[in-house]
């Protein structure tokens, strides 16, 4: 494979920022953060983005008079326009203390140092040890999704201390696949693989593959790290990564462009659902925001807060079609906070009520409740006491005594 442009790579960046974010909405932003792991694929960001930020401001290292020798652009590559006020660049690590202690930090030195030589002030966030594998116990949902909400938590913390407007992750093309074969495995509704933006979260990488994102690198003669988690196959991604994606390489010729078509087209017709519920909820006499309420009937435990209820409407459900039915059903769960993933056998269930009635049925931390012409979405409240913990399934008229019992966890409170 034929080294790639350094101009090619950096203004296929740059052309991916102003796509995400608009000509105007980029020249706007003051503070741009960058989260890096030391890995090829966030030092291949940083590095890109050090280099439009310099080019911007009329210097780059290429030579010794400061200008930047001229190269091949890439096709339909819009070339940056040298300005003052490109964002400045701030960049975040985060430290997990899952792996070895020489490895976890000996990451954030690096990436310390790497900050250090690019100009870019640096932002170290590291998790005590043991806290993500507690969190993980905690929620029952693996090591990887426990990391992810933590690292989300401490991008977060990051935006708030040093100003950034917007953080770019390096998802690239390779994490995409990735990403929609997993989702695919696990039955998941949201077939469409990663969102180029969500939020404050840039996905500027999403169309550069890994081997591209290596040349870059090579060429440039910068170094990066590599986890050694990456070869635990116990992980999912991992499994995935190592095991299928090889097969499928060796046996379905242009699997990849047919998989990424295909999360494209899905992620269309999600984006029509999103539009059609909104139309929905817009005509409802109690749509979902305001249907979200206290229960007050409720008992409650001591220093426990009153469960959180949602009511649906027959009137207004009975008319959706099913997709609808279930997409509402996904936002309610959202709404009522839950953090364990709902069975796709709950949602079925519930989504098929107006034509097959029921009368209570319960799964991951969530009640549902038939009675004549209205369901109740209901928390299962969790009361403590000295021996253990019981999950107490309540409801507006009665309360059904206990079901499960378990252990105390470290950060359980009586």
């Amino acid at each position: 494979m034929a080294a790639i442009d350094l101009n090619a790579f950096e203004e296929k960046l740059f052309d991916s920022l102003k796509k995400l974010l608009g000509g105007e909405a980029l020249e706007r932003t003051k503070i741009l953060g960058a989260a890096v792991s030391g890995g090829a694929d966030s030092v291949s960001l940083l590095c890109a983005l050090a280099a439009l930020r310099d080019f911007s401001a009329g210097g780059n290292a290429d030579n010794e008079a400061g200008e930047r020798k001229p190269k091949k652009r890439a096709a339909n590559s819009e070339k940056p326009k040298r300005r003052s006020a490109f964002p400045k660049i701030v960049c975040v690590t985060v430290d997990h203390s899952i792996r070895p202690e020489e490895e976890s930090s000996g990451d954030a030195a690096f990436v310390q140092a790497l900050c250090q030589k690019l100009g870019v002030e640096c932002f170290v966030k590291k998790i005590e040890r043991g806290v993500v594998q507690r969190l993980a116990d905690q929620r029952g949902k693996g090591l990887e999704e426990a990391a992810r909400f933590l690292r989300y938590q401490k991008f977060e913390e990051f935006a708030k201390e040093s100003g950034a407007e917007y953080i770019c992750l390096a998802h690239n093309q390779n994490d995409a696949l990735e990403t929609l074969l997993m989702r695919f495995l696990q039955g998941s509704a949201a077939a469409y693989g990663i969102a180029p933006q969500r939020g404050i979260y840039l996905r500027p990488l999403l169309e550069t593959s890994r081997p591209q994102i290596e040349e870059y690198l090579r060429s440039k003669k910068i170094e990066w790290r590599t986890d050694s988690s990456n070869q635990d196959n116990s992980y999912l991604r991992n499994k995935v990564r190592n095991l299928l994606i090889p097969f499928l390489d060796q046996n379905f010729e242009g699997w990849k462009k047919a998989l990424l078509a295909g999360g494209e087209k899905a992620a269309l017709e999600s984006e029509a659902l999103d539009g059609f519920l909104e139309q929905a909820l817009a005509g409802a006499a109690f749509p979902l925001g305001k249907q979200l309420a206290q229960d007050q009937d409720a008992p409650q435990a001591q220093n426990a807060p009153a469960a959180k209820s949602l009511e649906i409407a027959k009137d207004f459900f009975e008319p959706l079609p099913t997709a609808l039915r279930q997409r509402y059903l996904y936002r309610a769960f959202d709404a009522l906070a839950l953090e364990e993933r709902v069975p796709y056998s709950f949602v079925r269930s519930v989504a098929a009520w107006p034509e097959k009635d029921f009368k209570k049925i319960a799964a991951a931390g969530l009640e549902a409740v038939s009675k004549k012409d209205k369901v109740f979405l209901k928390i299962l409240k969790k009361e403590a006491t000295e021996s253990g913990f019981f999950d107490i399934i309540v409801g507006k008229e009665n309360a059904s005594e206990v079901c499960v019992e378990r252990t105390r966890a470290v950060g359980d409170k009586i």
